[in-house]
């Protein structure tokens, strides 16, 4: 998309709002999508001219946005939580692409291996069967007092004579 000579004001207003996903979208760009909408040279521009009108429409729609886009973010996760960790995964992993392991960026298809120490961050699996192990034991005393109430001999389990 070509750049956009003179946008009106409510075209900042959109930029803004559009832009600001990329705060929370891992992968993408804020300069990017300001590119995309041709709205990149615009806003440099009223930057650099110091324009506190276009900038105040710009910020008035980059906070909108960020309150819209975040709330819709949250509804789709607690909906879809599958579904979006999934796209939000193939954002990053897309992302990965001009970034590294690859050095030429996209103009080649050559992977280039690190260079001195690479130190990989690393997870305790104890507090996960801890957890776990809890819930059992949790689960067995359960059923073992609704047993005793019954006046029954709980299956499975030890009990005291």
């Amino acid at each position: 998309m070509a750049q956009t000579a003179d946008p009106a004001i409510w075209a900042f207003f959109g930029a803004g709002a559009i832009a600001i996903c990329a705060m929370i979208l891992p992968g993408i760009s804020g300069s990017f999508i300001l590119v995309m909408l041709g709205m990149y040279g615009p806003v440099l521009g009223a930057v650099t001219d110091r324009d506190v009108v276009s900038l105040g429409v710009f910020l008035v729609g980059a906070v909108i946005g960020l309150a819209l886009f975040s709330q819709a973010l949250h509804w789709a996760l607690n909906r879809h939580y599958d579904t979006v960790m999934a796209v939000l995964i193939g954002l990053m992993l897309g992302s990965m692409r001009v970034l590294w392991p690859w050095p030429d960026g996209v103009d080649s298809t050559a992977i280039g291996a690190p260079e001195g120490t690479v130190a990989l961050p690393c997870r305790a699996r104890r507090g996960r069967r801890r957890a776990g192990h809890r819930v059992q034991r949790g689960r067995q005393a359960a059923r073992a007092a609704l047993h005793r109430r019954r006046g029954e001999r709980a299956p499975g389990l030890l009990t005291q004579s």
